[in-house]
């Protein structure tokens, strides 16, 4: 199993399977994988927002997508005994030999089942007097060319007209293609990407029909053939295998200095939270000193909030912003492996001075600046050591014109940096790597301090020479790492009960899902 995915135009997605899945048997295994795959998924990630006894809708193509569903929702009723199904069909005519087969062992499964055709979709869910609480819809794959044509056009209508809780699409929504807006597509809420990811999904005019993307491998890339093709990728999709390095036993002679000391300069009167956030996370990456400089009106309560880390109480001027002259307390101390700046700093010129003065002081120390200290001048001090951002989108602003592609691209090269531009899906990029998606996650992220978990996992990370991992590597596994956390965040508490704090505590857990 590989760690970082191509991701592929679905031309060359579909050339690949097709020298992989050379007959009946395979492209049936392959079907029922994706099954398997996409139901543990769902159900690690959504069975508790669901009802003992769902409403489920199925909504089945002829093709290999409708068989990924009906696999899929066969799983998925598996554990749910209770389930009251609904499958909506084309002519039985018009279905391939391994759809059939999918509905065959559905029906065959389900204890509760009626089928519906295809295009009644709108009058059957009308007259079911409720919502459904999941709709899976495979209607089309990768092999579907816009325009749509009038019979898909209304199913998909249909589809975005039904009132269900959770919507998720198989590979891809209905209605989307690689190189051209939809004139109609369906609206998920969480899409499944199989096998090989497809570039379709990642592409800006098809966003809104997505929702979240979840990939489910199920081994193309074990296979030479695929290997071939990825090749000439330039986009890439993460999975969690790249955490893996983070389960390997320490070596029984060891103590703290191997595992890196990771410098924090961050938090104000005004911001004092991102600082706490930031240590605490960092924290949980296994570093072997975490030392803060904070203001000092900060510093007592927060060394009881996390004892394990040093804390520096910081001179601050009248807007309760730290001084440059603190510079002096770092100056005692023994040079860090890393540095984390920036995050509730403030964006006063004292502060930014500080940062720059700081950055100067260790000049040949790998450096994470986030928040206020994404900016060109303190972004642009020495090239000597690595360098991370940690950007959203109005921070990546700051420092480009645009947060295209080619534009995050030119940033990575224009200040020798990687950066992890932050948004529904995270964009890792470095100066000679082509673009990591970090597709974990959710809206359960869009809250105040998220992003300065995110910092403090990448700090932690980059101070940890003992890795061996690249600079990109390390904000993709810190990327997928929190995402990871997050989502046993939306299963435990839903995403509007689950604060940013409650993240770096969801961190071990997230290990155990590799």
């Amino acid at each position: 199993m590989k760690e970082i995915f191509p991701i592929l135009t679905c031309e060359d997605a579909w050339r690949v399977e097709s020298e992989i899945l050379t007959d009946e048997a395979k492209n049936y295994a392959a079907i029922e994988a994706v099954g398997a795959g996409v139901a543990r998924r769902f159900l690690a990630e959504c069975a508790p927002q669901l009802p003992e006894e769902p409403n489920i809708l199925v909504l089945a193509g002829k093709g290999h997508n409708g068989a990924d569903a009906l696999s899929a929702a066969r799983r998925i009723c598996a554990k749910f005994p209770g389930a009251k199904l609904a499958v909506a069909l084309p002519d039985v005519a018009e279905m391939k030999k391994l759809t059939l087969k999918a509905l065959e062992e559905l029906r065959n499964s389900a204890a509760s089942m009626r089928e519906i055709p295809l295009g009644d979709i709108r009058r059957q869910c009308a007259s079911n007097g409720k919502a459904f609480d999941l709709l899976i819809e495979g209607l089309t794959g990768m092999n579907f060319s816009p325009p749509a044509k009038d019979f898909l056009k209304e199913c998909i209508d249909a589809a975005n007209s039904v009132d269900a809780a959770i919507k998720i699409a198989m590979d891809m929504p209905a209605g989307i293609s690689d190189w051209r807006r939809p004139d109609i597509a369906f609206k998920a809420d969480i899409t499944y990407s199989n096998g090989i990811a497809k570039a379709a999904i990642f592409r800006d005019f098809n966003r809104e029909y997505v929702g979240r993307i979840r990939h489910v491998d199920i081994g193309f890339f074990n296979f030479e053939s695929a290997l071939e093709a990825a090749r000439g990728a330039s986009e890439y999709v993460a999975g969690a295998k790249v955490l893996k390095p983070l389960l390997k036993l320490r070596k029984a002679l060891t103590d703290k200095r191997d595992y890196g000391h990771l410098l924090v300069v961050a938090g104000s009167e005004r911001y004092p939270g991102a600082a706490l956030l930031n240590v605490s996370a960092a924290l949980r990456t296994g570093v072997g000193i975490v030392t803060a400089l904070v203001p000092k009106s900060l510093a007592p309560s927060f060394a009881a909030a996390q004892p394990s880390a040093i804390w520096l109480g910081g001179e601050t001027d009248k807007d309760g912003t730290m001084r440059p002259e603190n510079v002096s307390k770092i100056a005692e101390m023994k040079p860090p492996t890393a540095i984390l700046a920036g995050s509730g700093l403030g964006s006063s010129a004292g502060a930014r001075k500080l940062v720059a003065e700081t950055l100067k002081l260790h000049a040949d120390v790998a450096r994470v600046l986030d928040a206020d200290a994404i900016c060109p001048e303190l972004a642009g001090i020495g090239r000597a050591a690595d360098l991370a951002l940690t950007p959203h989108a109005g921070e990546f602003l700051r420092i480009a014109p645009q947060t295209s592609d080619s534009e995050l691209r030119a940033a990575c090269k224009k200040y020798g940096a990687s950066i992890a531009l932050k948004g529904p899906v995270t964009s890792v990029c470095g100066e000679k790597s082509g673009i990591v998606r970090c597709v974990e996650g959710g809206p359960a992220l869009s809250r105040g301090g998220s992003g300065d978990v995110l910092a403090g996992i990448c700090a932690g990370l980059m101070a940890r020479q003992d890795l061996g991992q690249t600079t990109e590597q390390k904000l993709a596994m810190a990327s997928v790492w929190m995402s990871m956390a997050s989502e046993l965040l939306f299963a435990k508490f839903s995403e509007n009960c689950a604060p940013s704090s409650c993240l770096p505590d969801m961190m071990p857990d997230a290990l155990k899902n590799i």
